[in-house]
């Protein structure tokens, strides 16, 4: 388990949403307030919000014929309005599929290979103490049969 992840507030406004993902490397991220868990914001979450702007609508309809023109969120050009009053509240899945710190690491296995999860948030109560990742699960087993 990691107890070091990146995570943002619910508050934390779209264009800072953007540059955290960028930053990280992270494909989704917890969203925290006050160590609670609330939900999990993603890559997916994003383009969700960038696909209801006219000029991304018209990027990816033009996807659709011709497959030369690329359609990147991170090179998509924000208005004042969208990058600061959208925030990762907006976009987050709610409750998302959490574990505690005692659960088997077979079922921690199991639940991010079912659902297809980025990572899997550890709780105690509602607050957030870690995530377990799919190459967190690998090192283990790895370390199990002695190859590290």
């Amino acid at each position: 388990m990691r107890r070091n992840f990146p995570w943002v507030s619910p508050y934390t406004p779209l264009k800072e949403l953007i540059l955290r993902f960028r930053d990280s490397g992270c494909r989704a991220l917890p969203v925290v307030d006050e160590d609670k868990l609330l939900g999990i914001v993603s890559l997916k979450d994003l383009y969700k919000a960038f696909f209801y702007t006219e000029q991304a609508f018209f990027a990816k309809m033009m996807r659709l014929y011709r497959e030369d023109i690329e359609c990147d969120i991170f090179d998509t050009p924000l208005t004042p309005e969208m990058a600061f009053l959208i925030s990762a509240e907006d976009l987050m899945e709610f409750n998302p599929i959490r574990v505690s710190p005692d659960c088997e690491i077979k079922e921690a296995f199991r639940l991010i290979n079912v659902h297809e999860l980025s990572f899997l948030p550890v709780v105690e109560g509602e607050k957030l103490v870690g995530v377990v990742t799919p190459f967190d699960i690998m090192l283990y087993v790895l370390e199990l049969k002695g190859v590290l």
